[in-house]
């Protein structure tokens, strides 16, 4: 571990997963029924303790409904690890070959705060809808011209009652989804390039048979060859 990378793949995990719920709105209803007005919810990159503190804190910058998502735990993908035979790899080239990607799981938590049920059900339509029961989401990697897909999956939807709140404020509905997402880790590229020739030998009686395979060889017309022989008597 004493080569230094960073291919920010945990930060770029958590951004498309932001990105699944960035552009929800709820739509506001005069006394007819009407609509009057739609409203984006904002989202914030919070962990639940200092969500909760600009909703009881910071009321005069708060405007409601609000959601809110943290990473809870990361964990490594144990069932889906196996031999390095087995587990998938980016690509690679001739000079430089891009190491196999670790899976992970990464467990957030979303945060969803509101005056009244009806805005909560709204946000709740604009996503349980989408998991059946997963959504997929594609993380690039420009540094090396590649990108993965994570699998983002609902596990559960729950009220939150267990945050303490002043009682002046029991009117907020406050609510918790929890999500795994499947995403990958990277492990650093080396350099690295193809076998490029190989000599096999052969005895068959008193005639000795030589063959040189190569990978990827270009001769001088920019043809690839594969592998050719050489037999005795051969010049």
């Amino acid at each position: 571990m004493d080569t230094f990378f960073h291919y920010h793949t945990l930060r770029k995990t958590t951004i498309q997963f932001l990105n699944i719920f960035n552009n929800i709105k709820i739509a506001k209803y005069n006394t007819d029924g009407s609509i009057r007005e739609f409203v984006k919810v904002p989202l914030k990159y919070a962990p639940k303790e200092k969500f909760y503190y600009w909703l009881f804190q910071r009321k005069h910058e708060v405007k409601l409904p609000m959601m809110s998502a943290y990473i809870v735990s990361i964990m490594p993908a144990i069932n889906e690890r196996g031999t390095n035979k087995h587990m998938k790899v980016l690509s690679c080239d001739r000079t430089k070959y891009h190491k196999t990607l670790v899976p992970y799981t990464i467990e957030y938590e979303l945060s969803i705060s509101a005056l009244f049920h009806n805005e909560i059900d709204q946000i709740f339509e604009q996503i349980i809808p989408y998991f059946t029961p997963y959504v997929m989401t594609r993380v690039t990697l420009p540094e090396i011209d590649n990108h993965f897909d994570c699998k983002v999956i609902l596990e559960s939807i729950s009220p939150d009652m267990e945050t303490d709140i002043p009682e002046d404020d029991y009117r907020n509905i406050n609510w918790k989804l929890n999500f795994t997402v499947h995403t990958f880790a990277l492990q650093p590229i080396t350099d690295g390039k193809y076998i490029e020739e190989i000599f096999l030998e052969m005895k068959n009686n008193d005639l000795v048979y030589e063959t040189m395979h190569v990978s990827g060889y270009m001769n001088d017309d920019n043809q690839i060859i594969s592998s050719y022989e050489l037999i005795p008597g051969d010049e």
